[in-house]
């Protein structure tokens, strides 16, 4: 990667072509240049201070394997207590050392909503919904999630009207009667909230401050595979009957059909393809190999399990780079085109999500840290790993990585290649990805996924929120229980209005479930399987799956031949990861 692909960065580490070692004398600080409103001025400089003439190698801390109570590192635990995996490369190992992964490595994540009883339509009639994501789930039974935790702050504002402590129970009027009682009931609910919220932390500890909490793959302590399994083997989904309005097709008839289009006009073609989306959508709802995407009831709660695909590393020290002035120009050139409505994930600290499928970070050293706390149960400066969740007390007793070690990782991953398009073999071959090109960009698939963003080139995703409709829907952005830790206490009120130019003001904080990030398509033919929990196993798959802002384009891209959407595939596909610059050994 050359020096000028990232004209933001006042100075750069040199890493070794062969190893990505970094070598440091002294105390040498690396000045971000960063947009100040992306984070404060002390966050900005990332100081690299090791002991005179020692090399510290990111490439091997990436692809290290940790052990429980590891030597290498700092006073602390090694791997755990809990983790998702022990090495970073395990999982993001895919056309490449950091690559995506695999579904087999997944993020698994429970959720529990506050939806009272009483939003049932009938609580005694058998309900009946599309086997999706808990979005869409949630949306059919519970109405919108999203706005319940506002709704009910409001439901107890408006009901906790004061009564005037002056008057005695035998002067107060209708009015003053109607309120008390409503105060009394708004209590109520709210004594009751806190003991149902307290008993689901029986179920994990991580919900007495968050909603959403990480259920990890391995622990290092005895009696953890136990308890993930009491909490992985709930008998989610069974207080729903879910139903699936798609057509079933046998697999001798779907190619006798497929036959049969061939041989017709382009008119008839075209008609077919809305068959042909929803035969894709089918085999996508009814796979449900992984266990995941189910809901059940508890008391006034719901709870539900979902889960996260790996993302791919290639050029995040790039996208890192991308200042938040290039994002912003892309949010008002798609609001006047009033085609997509994408917008940039404003974080808590006032800056612009950059990193993760919910854009729930600004940047890469957060990213990668959180990733190190979070996945692999390292205890890391600024970040504490995740906690042991029948100990809440529990502590390591020191740094598994230190500050330098973090600085290599971070700078080792900065430093990834980014993808490129593939050689064309010959005129021919370029023609026919071009013609799938153009067809891309005229279905309006480049709407979202913008070839260049700022500076970045071929990066071919815009980085913005986009609603991406029911089917998709999903919940928030996910925590990990942090012993000591405090509730957030923060409401998220939308106010998107319907329609493709509609906005969300800065003051939201993060995604809502309908909103994804648009991940760059830059090495998609080595990113499968696809979309956010890689329930899509082919592009075609993840294409149908597209709604919301996205429809019209899937529509449109249906709505083509099947000779003009295998151009279109065939493109997708020449968008290919780099040579691996490390074995990952696996």
């Amino acid at each position: 990667m050359e020096i000028s692909q990232i004209t933001q960065w006042a100075f750069r580490l040199k890493h070794s072509a062969a190893c990505g070692a970094v070598t440091v004398f002294g105390t040498v600080s690396l000045a971000l240049a960063t947009n100040a409103a992306d984070e404060p001025a002390q966050q900005r400089t990332l100081a690299v201070s090791v002991a005179t003439k020692s090399a510290i190698d990111g490439a091997e801390i990436f692809t290290r394997e940790w052990i429980p109570g590891d030597q290498r590192s700092h006073g602390g635990d090694g791997l755990g207590p809990v983790f998702n995996d022990s090495s970073c490369v395990a999982c993001h190992n895919q056309g490449g050392t950091g690559g995506a992964g695999p579904a087999s490595k997944n993020v698994d994540i429970v959720t529990a909503f506050h939806a009272p009883l009483q939003q049932l339509p009938r609580q005694t009639e058998a309900i009946s919904v599309p086997q999706t994501l808990p979005g869409i789930i949630f949306q059919s039974v519970f109405g919108d999630l999203d706005n319940l935790s506002a709704q009910s702050s409001a439901d107890s504002d408006a009901a906790v009207q004061e009564v005037s402590e002056d008057k005695g129970e035998e002067q107060l009027g209708p009015v003053d009667k109607v309120r008390l009682a409503q105060k009394e009931q708004a209590e109520r609910r709210k004594a009751q909230m806190e003991a149902e919220r307290k008993n689901l932390t029986k179920l994990h500890p991580g919900f007495a401050f968050a909603n959403s909490v990480v259920l990890h793959k391995g622990g290092t302590f005895a009696g953890y595979e136990t308890w993930r399994s009491q909490v992985a083997g709930m008998r989610f989904g069974s207080q729903l009957r879910l139903g699936v309005d798609v057509q079933m097709f046998e697999p001798q008839v779907v190619a006798a059909m497929e036959e049969q289009i061939s041989q017709r006009p382009r008119n008839v073609q075209a008609s077919n393809g809305g068959k042909l989306m929803g035969q894709l959508k089918q085999q996508v709802l009814l796979a449900r190999r992984r266990g995941a995407n189910a809901s059940i009831r508890q008391g006034n709660f719901v709870i539900t399990k979902s889960q996260r695909n790996t993302t791919a590393l290639f050029g995040a020290g790039l996208i890192d780079s991308i200042p938040t002035e290039v994002l912003e120009a892309l949010e008002v050139t798609q609001a006047k085109g009033k085609k997509v409505s994408g917008r940039i994930a404003w974080l808590k600290d006032g800056s612009a999500g950059r990193f993760g499928w919910k854009s729930q970070k600004s940047r890469l050293s957060s990213f990668v840290m959180t990733a190190c706390a979070v996945e692999v149960g390292l205890n890391v400066p600024d970040h504490p790993q995740a906690g042991h969740p029948q100990k809440a007390d529990y502590m390591p007793a020191g740094l598994d990585l230190n500050q330098a070690q973090c600085d290599a990782l971070i700078a080792y991953i900065s430093d990834l290649s980014a993808p490129v398009q593939r050689p064309f073999g010959d005129e021919v071959d370029k023609g026919y990805i071009s013609g799938g090109h153009a067809l891309f960009v005229k279905v309006g698939c480049a709407d979202c996924h913008v070839e260049n963003v700022g500076e970045v080139a071929g990066i071919f995703g815009d980085l913005l929120l986009h609603d991406m409709g029911g089917e998709l829907g999903d919940t928030g952005s996910y925590e990990v229980f942090i012993p000591n830790s405090t509730p957030e206490g923060e409401v998220i009120q939308l106010t998107r209005q319907s329609g493709p130019a509609s906005r969300i003001p800065k003051k939201v904080t993060g995604a809502t479930r309908q909103e994804w990030r648009t991940p760059p398509l830059w090495g998609i033919r080595d990113s499968a399987p696809y979309l956010h929990d890689g329930r899509a196993e082919t592009l075609a798959q993840a294409i149908a799956m597209h709604g919301g802002e996205s429809a019209r384009s899937t529509q449109k891209f249906f709505a083509l031949t099947d000779a003009e959407r295998f151009k279109v595939i065939s493109f997708l596909k020449s968008l290919v990861a780099p040579s691996p610059q490390v074995a990952s050994g696996r």
